[in-house]
């Protein structure tokens, strides 16, 4: 009794210890092999329903297989990053062991499989969970060995049920951002629009919303909208955010409840609805893995959707008077609630009642001794119950205890008194497998010789101080994998023999060890990522500051009369190179913005055959003076008004005509072919046809042309950066559209880019005459500027349209020159950023503070070598009108000039 006792204070502490740990599923002795099956996840470890996936997939296959797991961060990582760090890392386990199964979790994780299916995962089936996109999953689908799961949000039924809880609603707003899952789930939320026509729909894209604008946006809602969660991963002033902060954001600012279609977030603050489990959906993806792995069929496993519940918040129900008749009115099927506490009495009326009867019969009819006796009895029963219930648990909880005994020499000798069901189960053994072996010796259980010696090491220290012992081992898997256990042993008493009594808890901490190596992984991706564009940052500004020199004394050059046509031609070569040198700059700028995300599509209504042309007549030229031939065939390119961005669009086709012209001999032909035809949906099927018949490209490199810095060979036509494609590639995947290429070494190339775009009106102003530039002689301008040769490069440029000039040598002089000047003296000022004494965003900003007429309304133009976007967005927040990046392309100052003065005026 003394023991059973003991053993129970033991379970009531070590219990707490594992009530986070993962669950072991017992070890099927049916099953003759042990897969080797991979997770690879679109998210990172940290991501708020990875734990449910893994709980699920590890409750199905823990001792049945041997699972590794790869997160490719995509909600902080771009995918084109990502999946060259998680290539190495696949590649580098498939020369270790290769994979039977791959479980691949979300849209990016089964883009990459079907990316790298021959390359990484040949003939190995598939089984995809947690895809928002119906298209992805009918597209990977067309392979016989791929299957799974559709993470279709049961978005109807919440939106069915949220119109009986606020039938005076005649909107519903989704808030979701621009991600792969956010478009993806925002895809799902217009599809439900035919089935609610009483409701007007519209969606919040928290991407292009900065933080405040965000919060009054959402507080902004009243009775009248009903508001769906779908996606918050990021702002447009760069904030990343869990789900669970996402959650807590819109929910804090929100004064009506907040629906949500899937559980993460019901019981922080979402209302709830009808909602998907993602431990049901990675167990599911697991069980048929489990099955094909015991032979069966993966025909007879077609793609499934998701099971879905009702579940509300009882907290947040109060918070908006909501009851549960108004739920069950609106539903009347089974629903759970969290946050739901009950009384004693409410939890147990249904028995409370009857029992009470029953004693008060009792207390009526049998004497108060037989009461005694009779209760007496019963807790007899009850404390043989809960001993059994005690043991059962002991048996069967995730992990493992150990009694053991050091006697004499700890390194000698080590007893094992008692170990509980779980030990064995930890290596997938029985519980009489165990037992033979451990009756030899405690080490005789799958540890290695350097395990074991440090193991009689840290017990021979630790055991004569009657101190914890506390350790990490590999351990060896029945199956042949190797385990990390932790082991925490604590001291118990020390017998008449001067043994040491110890009580032992282990636990497997592979899946915490790999997720921690992941962890780190990801880390070190992103400090060299910000390591690299803060050298990028400041590579530009040194870069463009002398080039600003270089490319303004050409220009002044070329505009003096009388010029010798040798060094005339001498100047232009100059011109010509240095702008190369920029679009060089400007590549692995873009690349940068890529790589961390800033770099946005922007669409707009756009005159596609304007576009088209204007490209045609600039390569046209540039193609002739190579002696090639650019043929057009815009003929079905019909629709002309769509939606895009039309310098991104430039960009792409640029890139592509371009190289083409750059790979393509004397006499050759390049056609570019545009042709559009209309989607079932109404929208617009774009395909461009970019082909020639140039030098071609090799196996081998068509694999890697889309990767930064790939070059088809190091001699190849000219000379780049190797970023060209890569951007292309990036651009079309930021478009949602697709890029193809066919090729061969001599047999030219020929490059497909298909997307789709919705239509549009021209705009208004469309028939307008254009911008009609004011004339500039006389205006005075302030300059502030401290290098003197670009001073004198900006003054001379301003010259040429008779401008007047005043210079200041710092932020701090041009302060005090506006504040001196009379009204409206200056027409407008030119701030460099990077000045001594004081810099261009400060003064700008004390300016705009200044108490004079003309302190809010003078137009102030940043002039800068710092080209990043959030450059450029740190000028206009300091007040600024525009932002010019050096060197100056003096067309453009005169344009930005002429429109602001003019609009001052």
């Amino acid at each position: 009794m003394k023991m059973r006792k003991f053993a129970s204070i033991i379970l009531i502490s070590m219990t707490i210890l594992l009530c986070s740990s993962p669950c072991f599923a017992a070890n099927d002795t049916d099953v003759s092999n042990n897969p080797h099956v991979l997770f690879l996840s679109s998210y990172s470890y940290e991501w708020d329903s990875i734990p449910k996936q893994l709980s699920g997939i590890t409750d199905t296959l823990s001792g049945k297989a041997n699972i590794d797991y790869a997160f490719m961060d995509t909600k902080r990582i771009p995918y084109n990053v990502a999946k060259q760090d998680v290539y190495k890392h696949i590649s580098y386990m498939n020369e270790h062991e290769q994979f039977d199964y791959v479980i691949a979790d979300d849209d990016a994780a089964l883009e990459f499989v079907l990316e790298y299916r021959n390359k990484l995962f040949k003939d190995v089936p598939i089984v995809f969970e947690g895809i928002n996109s119906e298209s992805l999953a009918k597209k990977a689908t067309q392979d016989s060995l791929i299957t799974g799961i559709v993470e279709s949000f049961p978005l109807k039924q919440t939106i069915d049920i949220a119109t009986e809880l606020q039938p005076e609603a005649t909107n519903i707003v989704a808030i979701s951002d621009d991600t792969i899952s956010g478009n993806g789930s925002t895809a799902q939320f217009m599809d439900c629009k035919s089935n609610f026509k009483a409701l007007n729909f519209s969606t919040i894209n928290c991407s292009t919303m900065t933080s405040n604008e965000l919060k009054k946006k959402v507080a902004s809602y009243g009775d009248d909208t009903i508001l769906l969660f779908l996606m918050l991963t990021s702002d447009a002033d760069g904030n990343n955010y869990t789900t669970t902060e996402g959650i807590k954001f819109i929910t804090s600012n929100a004064n009506v409840p907040v629906y949500k279609a899937d559980e993460l977030g019901i019981g922080e603050g979402i209302l709830g609805g009808n909602v998907i489990s993602y431990h049901d959906m990675a167990a599911s993806a697991a069980k048929i893995v489990l099955k094909l792995s015991r032979g069966g069929n993966i025909a007879g496993y077609p793609v499934q959707r998701v099971s879905n519940y009702y579940c509300f918040d009882k907290k947040v129900m109060d918070k908006y008077n909501i009851t549960k008749n108004d739920i069950v009115n609106a539903y009347s099927g089974n629903v759970k609630y969290v946050n739901d506490t009950k009384s004693i009495f409410q939890t147990h009326k249904s028995v409370i009642l009857p029992m009470g009867i029953i004693i008060l019969l009792l207390f009526a009819l049998v004497l108060f001794g037989l009461i005694y006796l009779n209760a007496k009895k019963k807790y007899v029963e009850q404390l043989s119950e809960k001993d059994t219930m005690l043991n059962n648990v002991l048996d069967n909880m995730p992990g493992g205890i150990m009694i053991f005994r050091a006697s004499g020499n700890p390194r000698e000798y080590v007893k094992t008194i008692y170990f509980s069901q779980g030990i064995p189960k930890l290596a997938g053994y029985t519980y009489e497998e165990y037992s033979d072996l451990i009756k030899r010796s405690i080490f005789d259980c799958g540890l290695d010789a350097e395990d074991i010696a440090e193991f009689k090491r840290t017990i021979a220290t630790d055991v004569t101080k009657n101190g914890p012992v506390h350790m990490r081992f590999h351990q060896k898997h029945k199956n042949g994998s190797l385990l990390w256990i932790s082991m925490s042993a604590e001291w118990a008493y020390d017998e008449s023999n001067d043994s040491s009594i110890y009580y032992a808890v282990f636990l497997d901490i592979t899946q915490q060890e790999k997720a921690i190596e992941a962890e780190n992984a990801a880390l070190e991706a992103r400090t060299s990522s910000e390591a690299k564009r803060d050298f990028l940052s400041r590579m530009s500004h040194d870069i463009r500051t002398p080039l600003n020199a270089v490319l303004g004394f050409t220009s002044l050059a070329l505009n003096e009369s009388d010029i010798p046509p040798g060094v005339a031609d001498y100047l232009n070569k100059i011109d010509s190179s240095g702008k190369y040198l920029i679009e060089l700059i400007n590549d692995v700028l873009d690349m940068a913005k890529i790589e961390s995300g800033k770099l946005q599509i922007n669409e707009e209504s756009t005159d596609v055959l304007a576009l088209l042309n204007t490209l045609a007549d600039a390569f046209t030229i540039q193609a002739a003076e190579k002696g090639v031939t650019l043929k057009t065939d815009f003929s079905k390119a019909t629709t002309r008004w769509i939606m895009l961005d039309p310098l991104r669009t430039k960009q792409i086709y640029a890139n592509l005509l371009s190289n083409a012209i750059k790979f393509s001999e004397s006499d050759t032909q390049i056609d570019l072919i545009v042709a559009n035809e209309q989607n079932d949906d109404g929208s617009i099927h774009v395909t461009t046809t970019v082909k020639d018949q140039g030098c071609g490209m090799s196996q081998d490199f068509m694999d890697r042309m889309f990767m930064p810095f790939e070059q088809n060979a190091p001699s190849d036509a000219g000379t780049g950066t190797g970023l060209g494609l890569s951007i292309v590639h990036s651009l079309v995947d930021m478009m949602n559209g697709e890029i193809h290429v066919e090729s061969a070494p001599g047999e030219g190339s020929t490059f497909i880019l298909e997307f789709d775009r919705r239509l549009s009106k021209p705009p208004v102003n469309t028939q307008a005459a254009d911008h009609n530039p004011v004339d500039l002689k006389g205006v005075h301008v302030l300059l502030c500027e401290d290098n003197d040769i670009n001073a004198l490069i900006t003054e001379k440029i301003l010259e040429m349209i008779d401008c007047t000039i005043d210079r200041a040598e710092n932020g701090q002089v041009g302060l005090e020159m506006f504040n001196k000047a009379s009204y409206g003296m200056y027409d407008a000022i030119i701030m460099d950023i990077n000045m001594p004494v004081m810099n261009g965003i400060t003064a700008a900003k004390a300016i705009r503070a200044l108490d004079r007429p003309d302190a809010k309304s003078i137009p102030i133009i940043a002039m800068s070598a710092n080209a990043f976007d959030d450059d450029i967005e740190k000028s206009l927040a300091a007040g600024m009108n525009a932002h010019i990046s050096k060197p100056i392309d003096k067309q453009i100052l005169f344009d930005i000039l002429s429109k602001l003065v003019d609009s001052k005026n």
